[in-house]
C-alpha cells in the first residue's frame, strides 16, 4: 500500500525537482507521512515518488 502524503498545489513553482524532468505545469509539493522531507513533483513523478516509498 502507498504511504499516506499531503499533496499541495504550487501553482507558482516552475520546476519538478526529479532529476531530468523539464514539466512546468501542474506542480505540488509533496510532504510524505512520517518523512522530514518534502519534493515538488510533476503529476508523474508524483505517482513515480509514492509508489516507490512504499516498498
Amino acid at each position: 500500500m502507498p504511504p499516506a502524503a499531503t499533496i499541495t498545489p504550487l501553482p507558482d513553482a516552475d520546476e519538478c525537482g526529479f532529476p531530468e524532468c523539464e514539466e512546468t505545469e501542474l506542480l505540488a509539493r509533496v510532504d510524505p507521512d512520517g518523512v522530514d522531507e518534502s519534493l515538488v513533483l510533476c503529476p508523474t513523478h508524483r505517482v513515480t515518488f509514492l509508489r516507490g516509498s512504499g516498498d
